[in-house]
């Protein structure tokens, strides 16, 4: 019973301090002190010296880690390299209950920004305010992989909702631009296949994407019974 007793402990102790960890694409940092620093968690983007991650315009599963009981995802992108303003919101924003694994499975770009490098933003609102994670990335064509970091915690429910706080903070319709470079370090990526989501505590169940206008997404839960 001791080493369950400890191993309870040091889960609390994780929950107490961490807020949520960028799991896929690849952060550009992480510090759980500062994570509450935006746009990117108190670290810049450099596409000279980050890993640049490909990002696939017609579907890219992103995947996080929450410590917190409820969280709203706001997932958005510039090409501004210094991450200093110009965000378009790429997808609907998220309610997730529950603690754990979390993978949207299927973000979208436009078609036009292939090719072109940018910055991705995940903002999680949560009972401790809003906290920032980044992630450099390529935006090419196809759809990404979804691969074993894009799974669902057990129990974890999401669905569509509104907030004007989190939507305020990605208004902007942007095309590419001087501001967009290419280049940068060792690239992650996947070769373009059929988008899936994720089950509760495992892989890839159908279902999860909400394509087409931000303004008519369905509501979607993730858990056990699927009912998307």
């Amino acid at each position: 019973m001791a080493p369950l007793f400890t191993t309870s402990l040091l889960l609390l102790a994780a929950t107490a301090h961490a807020h949520f960890k960028l799991n896929e694409p690849t952060s550009i940092g992480f510090s759980d002190d500062d994570e509450g620093t935006g746009p990117c968690g108190s670290f810049t983007p450099d596409f000279s010296k980050d890993t640049i991650t490909d990002f696939h315009v017609d579907g890219q599963p992103i995947a996080m880690l929450s410590t917190h009981p409820e969280t709203k995802w706001l997932f958005r992108a510039t090409f501004a390299e210094k991450a200093d303003g110009e965000w378009e919101q790429l997808y609907s924003i998220v309610d997730q209950q529950g603690i754990g694994d979390f993978c949207v499975p299927a973000v979208t770009a436009p078609k036009s920004w292939v090719g072109s490098t940018g910055v991705l933003s995940v903002v999680a609102d949560a009972t401790d305010g809003q906290l920032f994670q980044c992630a450099s990335v390529k935006f090419v064509d196809g759809v990404g992989e979804t691969g074993g970091n894009c799974k669902n915690g057990t129990n974890i429910k999401a669905s569509v909702t509104t907030d004007s706080a989190l939507a305020a903070m990605a208004t902007a319709t942007i095309t590419p631009g001087s501001n967009s470079t290419s280049g940068g370090a060792s690239t992650t990526s996947g070769s373009g296949a059929a988008a899936t989501t994720t089950s509760a505590g495992g892989n890839a169940a159908s279902g999860l994407e909400v394509p087409g206008s931000l303004l008519g997404a369905a509501l979607f839960l993730v858990g056990a019974a699927f009912g998307w």
